[in-house]
């Protein structure tokens, strides 16, 4: 099992099951998708920032559903991980995809073509609309 292979690193720990931080997570979430779109009809608004909130507002529910199972992960890697072990339905190429383009964007500062960016940015919310209902699921347990 993967996760017991990551738990006694540093990337993933056990902790109590939260469905309170869950929930506050899904509310940060949605607020950030808000954003997204809200940004994304801005005409000639730099698409960086924008790929980097869209990502936080997937990582955020992804995080929640770690949460109902009773982990914290501190790599988003592992994160990508760890749902996948849980959640069949999890899309881990789309994800492990847009970390590597937030990642050369937040770490390296590259820059996105706009078409792809958008591309992205509609795949990612997608996903984590997806994820969102699994979690809504989970928290009705």
């Amino acid at each position: 099992m993967v996760v017991e292979e990551h738990i006694d690193g540093l990337a993933v720990k056990r902790m109590k099951i939260s469905k309170e931080l869950a929930r506050s997570l899904i509310e940060t979430s949605k607020s950030n998708e808000e954003t997204v779109n809200n940004l994304l009809r801005i005409k000639n608004n730099p698409l960086p920032p924008v790929f980097v909130l869209a990502y936080d507002s997937l990582r955020m529910i992804l995080e929640a559903l770690c949460a109902v199972k009773g982990y914290k992960v501190g790599s988003h890697i592992q994160l990508g991980e760890l749902v996948k072990e849980f959640y069949r339905e999890f899309d881990y190429n789309t994800f492990d995809r847009v970390r590597w383009v937030r990642n050369s964007i937040q770490y390296y500062g590259q820059d996105i073509d706009s078409g792809q960016g958008k591309e992205l940015i509609s795949k990612m919310l997608a996903l984590k609309r997806e994820m969102l209902a699994i979690l809504e699921e989970e928290l009705k347990r």
